[in-house]
């Protein structure tokens, strides 16, 4: 069975489930960061004003390889959306107002490149070949993030213009999500097997990991004013940033025993073989400028 027609029969079935109330069941593609996407259902019962969106991708996959009946899959559904309508149920529309909300408005960065289709729907301001888009943060746990798009419409809904949504998430993303700066030695310290002699390394390495507090969406700190000035200023150097994923960025000085096309094919490896697409940032590195503060774009 194809996904499509899999989606399809349980979107049937979970109607055909809720008898008692009035239900619409649509097929739904979320097109996420970098042309990536994740498919499922969408789901509006009367009386509610939220529009819960179960993703079927992963029971796709386990139901192809027979670990899961079509019954099975729509079981798990019913559970998860007893439990979403359960907390929307206490929602408002005004809940989703800008006044609800300006204090939770964050950016993050993307990749202009692989987000064209997704940035016409988003108001966005460039920063080097990057794009800011803007997020209303939810909820923050440990490293899980629950939050909404800042489309076009909700822009409009709202009455703010993109400089507005900046000017806001400039405010709040640092406090929401503070920067977190870590040696990189530290990370390889703590996944080493014991005892292994780490001192050249450590003597070797002065490259540092920075995300935030979360490390969730991590590479957004770049924009936080004074952060690479101050590591520019600790280091006494010029930095190259490699953007290892949207959620770090690894920064280490100019004297660094490397050249910039190192750097690229380095960052293209690790997008390749270690990184989801929808996380991929980059595949070049960038150089800020410790004299006067401010990013180069590579040649």
């Amino acid at each position: 069975m194809l996904k499509e027609e899999f989606i399809k029969e349980v979107a049937k079935r979970l109607e055909a489930e809720y008898t008692s109330r009035k239900i619409q069941v649509r097929p739904y593609t979320m097109i996420k960061n970098n042309g990536s996407s994740k498919h499922g259902i969408q789901i509006q019962i009367e009386d509610y004003h939220a529009c819960p969106t179960v993703y079927l991708d992963r029971d796709y996959d386990r139901f192809e390889a027979g670990f899961d009946s079509l019954e099975d899959v729509v079981t798990r559904v019913c559970d998860s959306l007893k439990d979403m309508y359960q907390k929307a149920k206490y929602l408002s529309e005004e809940d989703f107002s800008f006044e609800n909300l300006k204090e939770k408005i964050t950016y993050r960065l993307i990749s202009t490149d692989l987000n064209e289709e997704k940035l016409k729907e988003m108001p966005h301001l460039p920063f080097l070949d990057f794009s800011i888009v803007f997020y209303a943060l939810l909820n923050l746990k440990d490293q899980s993030v629950e939050s909404i798009p800042i489309t076009n419409s909700v822009m409009e809904s709202w009455g703010v213009s993109t400089s507005e949504l900046f000017d806001l998430a400039d405010e709040n993303t640092r406090k929401l999500l503070p920067e977190k700066v870590e040696p990189m030695f530290e990370l390889i310290e703590e996944m080493a097997p014991e005892g292994l002699d780490l001192t050249e390394i450590k003597n070797e390495m002065p490259i540092f990991v920075l995300t935030n507090e979360h490390c969730m969406f991590g590479a957004t700190s770049i924009l936080y004013q004074g952060v690479m000035e101050k590591m520019a200023d600790q280091m006494k150097s010029n930095l190259y940033v490699l953007p290892s994923s949207v959620h770090e960025l690894i920064i280490l000085p100019e004297e660094a025993d490397s050249d910039i096309e190192d750097f690229r094919e380095m960052i293209c490896d690790v997008n390749t073989y270690h990184v989801e697409r929808e996380d991929w940032l980059s595949d070049h590195a960038y150089f800020y400028n410790w004299e006067e503060k401010r990013f180069v774009m590579p040649a």
